[in-house]
């Protein structure tokens, strides 16, 4: 049985993250979680400088079956302090970078390590325009340090010292 378009391109984008051809110095990838290859994990390191340092944050990524014309679905497993994903965590929302929804800055040229990279480009730089945690974005745009503080603190409760989230 050979495998479809979508599962040959899956398998090419592991093996280039495999390869180091790109950059992913920023996250680790686990394909292929229980032989399903439209289903990865992924550990994303929080930025050096700013509140998630030290952080690792799970993350689950499922590829839709038409992957790449729709981008991969990516869910923050590690609850996290930020304006643009759900307070638990939770769906990632910055030009549709996890949803097949808001797919706007989306296409077929666009990689899974792309998409990772603009998270991790996220967390360094949230966009209050495109909120999911109200809390979060009122912090953000009204007390810089508070919000540090805050955002801070749940990567201390949430993203250390963790391998392996909850399901």
């Amino acid at each position: 049985m050979s495998d479809s378009a979508t599962e040959t391109r899956i398998k090419n984008e592991y093996s280039l993250l495999t390869k180091r051809e790109v950059d992913n110095k920023h996250f680790e990838v686990e394909p292929f979680i229980d032989g399903d290859i439209y289903h990865w994990k992924a550990v994303l390191f929080g930025p050096v400088n700013g509140p998630y340092a030290g952080g690792r944050f799970n993350l689950d990524i499922r590829f839709p079956p038409n992957y790449p014309s729709r981008m991969p679905h990516v869910l923050f497993k590690t609850p996290i302090f930020h304006p643009n994903v759900e307070p638990q965590g939770g769906f990632i929302k910055k030009g549709g970078i996890a949803s097949c929804d808001r797919s706007r800055n989306w296409s077929p040229d666009k990689t899974i390590a792309f998409a990772l990279m603009e998270i991790h480009k996220l967390l360094a730089d949230a966009d209050p325009g495109d909120s999911y945690f109200q809390e979060a974005t009122d912090l953000y745009m009204t007390d810089c340090v508070g919000f540090d503080e805050k955002a801070e603190e749940w990567t201390r409760k949430y993203a250390m010292d963790h391998t392996e989230d909850e399901a």
